[in-house]
């Protein structure tokens, strides 16, 4: 089951999760930015450099975020912005898994891409969000999802404001909308070397698939992981 936070809403109401809006994403390309730095800086060093000459400045994936949040390719994908006060503090984005075909003319991605493409047995890992306090953004008519999953595109929080709750409202927010929407499983793809996100992921309740996908990063090929949670109906 996902965890639950104590540091939910009911109790510190100076935190918060709601859908994202414009003014929003500068802010969230500049925490984008400095995640996808420590990402590859964790699991690919050598191609820092390479990465950051195809784009990966925070003003450049802001007008990305830009885009995804005025023009989202349809109501499954979905971007959440995490509040401490009046400061943008972390980000959550998920939509259908790439290359689902879900009636829409797509017109852009959702986002940039986390830089985050196998053998494990698969398991059963169950998702529950049963502390609606910890921060839903809307509640949007449960409807017919073509697509029984919806994945994580990234979800990231400010280094200064670890440990204080953020990422598991996000992901609490996600699951709840998702369920929402009609999605019976949520899954995101992660790199097998990533302790700190591995841990997270498994203290929520997911747990590794069988599929693996690799990308390049200059000359340096990445592997990750499919890990996944059922959602409680």
């Amino acid at each position: 089951m996902v965890a639950q936070s104590q540091d939910n809403q009911s109790l510190h109401a100076d935190v918060s999760v709601r859908p994202a809006v414009a003014s929003d994403a500068q802010r969230i390309g500049t925490l984008h930015a400095a995640a996808l730095t420590r990402y590859i800086a964790h699991a690919a060093p050598e191609s820092v450099g390479v990465a950051q000459g195809e784009g990966m400045e925070s003003q450049s994936i802001g007008a990305q975020w830009m885009y995804s949040i005025s023009y989202p390719p349809s109501q499954y994908h979905q971007i959440l912005a995490a509040y401490d006060h009046d400061r943008l503090v972390g980000f959550a984005a998920f939509g259908p898994p790439e290359g689902e075909d879900i009636g829409t003319d797509v017109r852009a991605d959702t986002a940039p891409s986390t830089a985050s493409d196998t053998t494990v047995p698969a398991a059963e890992h169950t998702a529950s969000t049963s502390g609606k306090n910890q921060g839903s953004p809307g509640q949007p008519a449960r409807a017919h999802n073509p697509t029984d999953t919806l994945e994580l595109i990234a979800l990231e929080v400010d280094q200064n404001y670890w440990r204080q709750g953020h990422g598991s409202r996000l992901l609490n927010a996600c699951a709840d909308i998702a369920k929402e929407l009609g999605a019976t499983r949520l899954q995101i793809w992660l790199h097998p070397a990533d302790d700190q996100r591995l841990r997270f992921y498994s203290d929520a309740g997911f747990g590794p698939d069988v599929q693996r996908r690799a990308f390049s990063i200059g000359d340096t090929r990445l592997d990750e992981h499919l890990w996944f949670a059922l959602l409680d109906s």
